[in-house]
């Protein structure tokens, strides 16, 4: 894997906003590098902007470090009231497995959010195609992810965008971990019949159907076969991806790059037949943990991030082991 370059992880921003479709925003600055913002901050870079607004890096005056800070427009639309929600969900979680935010607020043309500076890159920006990682860091970078959704799906929230775009390296060689950042699309958790979990209309069903994927919430190469049926968001969602970020890390490729709308049984399909290309280097119970976490019914797979997280710790844990065999059993 190459060494992370000096570049923020939000300069991912600029390239995942604008794979949505939508158009970037006027080189009219947000904020204007060199100035003082909400009274304690000194711009110092822009760091990426996309269709929603505008990251930027900066000076904390009254501290020792940087910090990052998104800024967004005023408007009535959608993008605007994700963002909103999005950052009061940041505020609610503080794990070092999810961006920090630190502090919102908003004027008279825009709101903001302050985030933790993240010197890394995301994964999808160090893994070139076909890099592998080996299979005892993925394991753990996945393990201590799982540690923060589990914290996330616990406060009733799920994140809906789980991807390796969306996930940056923190630190460096065995220190590294992996950090879940851009949270526009997250929102509450609700059971299946209420309208707050996410379901996807009639009419985007119909758009998918077309073609138009920038319709959908999230990325579909990343979605479960029920979030692309229409059903609503669930945590179950959240695992799905995180096992297909860990697959990722293992093969060096996701199962399938294409999601065709017009025949959902294929990309069934080809997730199943990838499977068996793991490779002899990866345990079976690994191999076992992936097969249930990317399970074709939601019923086989796994039921929260903790209990994920702790399989993985235990075929760690037994890798570690002068000798015995693996303990993970019940997978």
């Amino acid at each position: 894997m190459t060494e992370p370059d000096t570049r923020t992880g939000f300069n991912l921003f600029r390239q995942e906003t604008q794979g949505k479709g939508a158009q970037a925003l006027s080189r009219e600055p947000l904020a204007k590098i060199g100035a003082r913002f909400a009274g304690r901050y000194h711009i110092t870079e822009e760091l990426g902007r996309g269709a929603m607004g505008v990251v930027y890096r900066a000076a904390d005056l009254r501290g020792d470090g940087y910090v990052a800070i998104k800024v967004v427009p005023l408007g009535e639309d959608e993008a605007t009231a994700r963002f909103v929600r999005g950052t009061k969900i940041m505020l609610r979680l503080k794990h070092s497995a999810l961006c920090r935010a630190l502090a919102s607020g908003r004027s008279e043309v825009s709101s903001h959010v302050i985030m933790e500076d993240l010197p890394g890159c995301s994964l999808a920006a160090v893994l070139s195609p076909g890099t592998r990682v080996p299979w005892e860091r993925a394991a753990r970078w996945i393990a201590e992810l799982c540690e923060g959704l589990a914290l996330m799906h616990a406060q009733g929230f799920v994140h809906r965008d789980v991807k390796t775009g969306n996930l940056v390296l923190r630190g460096a060689g065995d220190r590294a971990s992996l950090v879940l950042i851009d949270f526009d699309l997250a929102k509450p958790y609700s059971p299946p019949l209420l309208q707050d979990s996410g379901r996807i209309p009639r009419t985007t069903l119909l758009q998918l159907s077309l073609g138009a994927k920038k319709a959908l919430s999230g990325t579909p190469v990343y979605m479960t076969a029920e979030r692309l049926r229409g059903e609503p968001a669930t945590p179950d969602a959240d695992l799905f991806a995180t096992a297909l970020v860990l697959y990722r890390l293992i093969v060096g490729s996701l199962p399938t790059t294409q999601v065709d709308h017009l025949s959902l049984e294929r990309l069934i399909d080809a997730r199943r037949r990838a499977l068996p290309r793991l490779g002899p280097g990866v345990p079976p119970p690994l191999k076992r943990i992936l097969q249930r976490a990317l399970a074709r019914r939601r019923g086989e797979r796994y039921r929260s991030a903790l209990e994920l997280g702790r399989d993985l710790r235990e075929v760690l844990e037994a890798a570690a082991r002068p000798t015995g065999p693996m303990s993970v059993a019940t997978v």
